[in-house]
Parts: C-alpha cells; sequence; structure tokens
C-alpha cells in the first residue's frame, strides 16, 4: 500500500484535530508507520487515491470527527484558458484534463504534498506514468491559448527541469534522468506529446518532465495543472484528487475549455454524481438496525452529500472515483460507524474445511510451473475485444459485455487467458529476456459460467513450438495425466506450429508459437511460445 509523508503540525492545522485525535486515523484506514519528530509517515489504501496527500487526509478527519461534514462543494469559475488539442496526439497520448488554480499562498508544506501526491498518483493510478502522467505549473509566465500536438523527437527543444542547457525531445530521453527513466512509455512511437503556449513557449514534455519555464515554487500564486493520458476517464478523476487538494489550501478554482477537433469540454467538473441507497440494504449487510437518520449522519461524516427517504439520496464526490456500487456505500457507513461498536459473534458451529478438488489442482499446477521457472501474475478478468480477439488475429465472438463500462479497456468479460499474457509482456517489455509467465485465472464463457485455465508464454529469442512442448510434457507428468498432441489451427498461432493436448479423446488445451503479427499488435518484438490449459477439463 502506498505510504505518504507529512507534518504533524500541518495536519492539525489542515483537519482542526487535536494530537489526541490522531489516534483515530486507523479507524478511517490510515495507518500510521512511522512518527520522528515533526514527521509523520502513514500508509493508505490504494484505492483511496483522494488521500495521497496532506489535503486528502484532513479532509477525511475533519468529516471523521464531525468538525465538517457532508458534501464539499468546490465553486469552478471560468477562466480564459484554451487548450487546443490537436490531431497528432491521437495514436500518441490522446487525452488532457486540466485547470487553472489563483489565489495560492504556498508554502514548504504544500510543495512537498505536491511532490507527493504526484509521485504516488504516477505509480498507483497512473502505471507507472504510462496511464496518465501530471503537470502542475506557475502559471505566470505562459500565455492562454494553449496547444497540445505531437512531434518529431528533434522538432522541439526547452530547458527541463533541473537542467540549465536546452535539450531536444530526443537528448532529454537520452541524458535527462526522468527521461532515462520513463523513455519506454513513447516506445514505438515516432512523435512525443509536447505542450506549450501560443508563442512558443514549452510548459511539459509529458509524460516525462516539465519545463523551467513554469517550475512552481514558494513565490507561486497561480498554478495550471495539465493531466495527459490513455483513458479520457481517469485523467478526469486525477484533476478531480487535484483540484480538490488545492482549493482544501484556500486556491480559487477556474475552469479550462479544451478543445478536441471532434468537439470542445470544459474541465474540472467538481459536482460529483448522485446514487440511491435502500435503507434495508445496508441493515442486511451490516446486521444493525441503523436509522435512516442514522446512515445519513454516518455518510455525512465519510464527507457524501445524503438526504433521507425511502432511499437514501447520496451525493458522490468527484475525486471519490473508488465508489462503484452500492455496497461501497455501505462500507462507507460501516467506517463511519465504528468496527469496534459491532461486536463479536462466535460461530454456532465448529467445522473444518478441507482443500477442494479445484484447489488442489491448482496448487499442483502452480507448484510445477514455479518449478519450471515460470513468474505466477494475476490479471483482471475485465478486458475488451480489441485485445481480446482483433490484436490475437481473430474476429470478435460473443461475450459478457458490462452494461456501464468505467473505461473503454474494461468493456467485457474475458474468455481465454492468453491475451492477459500478451498485455503483461508489453507493459514489461523494457525488462531483460528472457520473461517466463504463467497465470490461474477465471474465464466467463458466452452462458457466463465462469471456468478456471492456466495459460503460459514465454518470450525469448529461442523461444520454439519446441521449447513450449517440453513445458506441457513436464506439467503433464507432473499433473499425472496421460496425453497426446493432435495438429490444431489457431489463428493467433503460425501455421503448422500449434497443436492441441488431447487426453481420453478430450482437448485438454492447446500450445504453439505466437503469430508474428499478433506479437507486432502488442507492441513486442520476440519470438512468443505460449499454452492455455482448460484445468475443468482435466479433472474429468
Amino acid at each position: 500500500m502506498p505510504t505518504i509523508k507529512m507534518s504533524r503540525a500541518d495536519l492539525l492545522s489542515l483537519s482542526g484535530a487535536s494530537e489526541e485525535d490522531l489516534e483515530k486515523l486507523p479507524m478511517m484506514g490510515v495507518q500510521l508507520e512511522s512518527l520522528e519528530g515533526d514527521e509523520m509517515e502513514v500508509e493508505i489504501e490504494a484505492n483511496r487515491a483522494d488521500m495521497f496527500s496532506v489535503e486528502g487526509i484532513a479532509r477525511h478527519l475533519r468529516g471523521f470527527l464531525g468538525i465538517e461534514k457532508g458534501f464539499r462543494e468546490y465553486p469552478v469559475d471560468r477562466s480564459d484558458f484554451i487548450i487546443e488539442v490537436d490531431e497528432s496526439v491521437k495514436d500518441v497520448r490522446p487525452y488532457i484534463g486540466s485547470a487553472y488554480i489563483s489565489g495560492l499562498e504556498l508554502n514548504d508544506f504544500m510543495i512537498k504534498s505536491i511532490m507527493a501526491i504526484q509521485e504516488k498518483l504516477h505509480a498507483t493510478v497512473g502505471r507507472k506514468r504510462k496511464k496518465i502522467a501530471i503537470g502542475i505549473h506557475d502559471a505566470s509566465g505562459i500565455g492562454r491559448h494553449i496547444i497540445y500536438k505531437a512531434v518529431r523527437p528533434d522538432e522541439v527543444s526547452f530547458e527541463p527541469l533541473g537542467m540549465d542547457e536546452e535539450l531536444n525531445l530526443a537528448e532529454i530521453l537520452e541524458r535527462h534522468e526522468k527521461g532515462r527513466d520513463y523513455a519506454w512509455v513513447l516506445d514505438g512511437k515516432e512523435r512525443y506529446p509536447i505542450l506549450m503556449d501560443s508563442d512558443g513557449n514549452v510548459l511539459s514534455f509529458p509524460p516525462i518532465i516539465n519545463g523551467n519555464l513554469t517550475l512552481v515554487t514558494e513565490k507561486t500564486k497561480d498554478v495550471f495543472l495539465d493531466v495527459t493520458g490513455t483513458d479520457r476517464a481517469v485523467v478526469a478523476q486525477v484533476v478531480s484528487i487535484i483540484v480538490s487538494m488545492f482549493a482544501d489550501r484556500g486556491g480559487k478554482v477556474h475552469s479550462v475549455e479544451i478543445r478536441y477537433p471532434d468537439g470542445a469540454i470544459v474541465m474540472p467538473d467538481m459536482s460529483g454524481h448522485e446514487m440511491e441507497l435502500g435503507p434495508d440494504y445496508v441493515r442486511s449487510i451490516l446486521g444493525v438496525d441503523m436509522s435512516v437518520e442514522d446512515m445519513v449522519e454516518m455518510l455525512e461524516r465519510a464527507r457524501f452529500g445524503a438526504e433521507p427517504g425511502d432511499k437514501i439520496k447520496v451525493r458522490v464526490p468527484a475525486y471519490r472515483y473508488d465508489i462503484l456500487h452500492l455496497i461501497d456505500l455501505v462500507e462507507e457507513i460501516a467506517i463511519s460507524y465504528g468496527y469496534d461498536r459491532f461486536g463479536d459473534i462466535l460461530p454456532k458451529s465448529v467445522l473444518f474445511g478441507t482443500k477442494g478438488e479445484m484447489e488442489g489442482l491448482k496448487r499442483a499446477v502452480k507448484e510445477s510451473m514455479i518449478g519450471l521457472g515460470f513468474n505466477e501474475i494475476m490479471t483482471l478478468t475485465l478486458t475488451n475485444d480489441d485485445e481480446q480477439f482483433r490484436k490475437m488475429g481473430m474476429e470478435p465472438e460473443p461475450v459478457i459485455e458490462l452494461e456501464n463500462p468505467v473505461t473503454e479497456f474494461h468493456t467485457s468479460l474475458r474468455k481465454w487467458l492468453l491475451p492477459s499474457m500478451m498485455a503483461i509482456l508489453r507493459e514489461n517489455r523494457h525488462r531483460d529476456l528472457p520473461q517466463r509467465i504463467f497465470e490461474i485465472g477465471i474465464v466467463v464463457g458466452g452462458d457466463g459460467r465462469n471456468r478456471y485455465r492456466m495459460a503460459a508464454a514465454i518470450e525469448d529469442d529461442r523461444a520454439s513450438f519446441t521449447m513450449i512442448k517440453s513445458i506441457v510434457q513436464r506439467l503433464m507428468s507432473d499433473l499425472g495425466i496421460d496425453f497426446e498432441v493432435s495438429e490444431k489451427e489457431h489463428p493467433s498461432f503460425i501455421s503448422g506450429r500449434c497443436a492441441s493436448i488431447i487426453s481420453d479423446g478430450k482437448e485438454l488445451g492447446f500450445f504453439g508459437e505466437i503469430q508474428p503479427s499478433v506479437i507486432t499488435a502488442f507492441e513486442l518484438e520476440h519470438p512468443l511460445s505460449a499454452l492455455e490449459l482448460y484445468l475443468e477439463e482435466t479433472q474429468k
């Protein structure tokens, strides 16, 4: 879980809490790791990105203690800032979010908090800057018309943070510390994103580094925020988190018009969204005969808006993107109520568990694959047609689709595991070879039934049909399964280098060499061999 360092005095000042009140931090999910003098280090749940800063923790603590309850309004005034998004970023880093905050009184505490939340959001939500990257700029030296476009690596030069000479984008990737650290994010791109004003002043080279021109200091009064990324919803969520942090420090929030080629939007939107929560549902989950008034009180202490009724109308802040289902609201009520108040209930019967047949099989497969030098991974069951089918050289098939997907990358449930292998290898393509990974996970058929499968992949210059066949032979031997192979045609595999695993006339899985077109579709460069095993079929 992420750890956050902060000043204890700053937290007390922002929250209005007392020294004794800090003992209640663990009750709201903030674990104290260390305390040396004035410096506190706390551990935060990874899903609570809104508390990756002292401002976010103070906001929640004020509610938990009843000092300031309910939905925190963040007024947004219009500004004259405009971001013009050029068509050229579409295939590089297509989305940008923004806000303008004025009237700040920055101090050392605030600057450290800005740096800390950027670092934590980049590492977690941002997937090490690949998914989103944040730029915070002193707005005093830039024009109001900002251009976001992609350029050739040698086309634009500027002075990056921490250096006193101008470098072009290719040179930054080679010579700047951040360039070397994050160059992999732009692997395979012919053009790189750049943010500049209409006078040609460069604000930043996202997702790598800002320019010296817009360095934020204690003299900064007004800041311009940019968040670039590959997921529009996540970009908007991160903007709301940063904006709320600045507003809690007394900054005045102003909107920015973002002009895409297909239309304009205005950001930030701090209005949040509404949900309806049934009191009986809350009681059934918590097992407490709680009144509607008490539920409203608990939600307000968690900094939600709440209106009583047959169904409680709950207003969820924009920065709480972790609230996806009604059960999340019930959890917030339980936290505010206090887990220590629920009491203990002993089991009425003494029961002894035994390991199920599938669990035994999964353990045996895992031990065999680890013994063969593979690293285990765990990926999401959510996916999309592009990765499940098109990039694998297949036509889309009927799948279980999400009615209201949160992102364009998670629109359906996966039908097989190998695309997940490919996606993981893509995210780790900057690492040394060979890479040998496997996963035991659930797939969901068109009938909606969950099934267990195991998939494995080898990325190596020597990866071949023979190599993956030897893995299959050893695995089947470890599982005590007699089998034979039969030639198989599969669009994801090279013709003539794919085979089915057959036992007692049933297909237990398949293996072979991945098609070069599939390898390049996932932005990989080296040969790949892979297998997929139907675990439930091996039990019959």
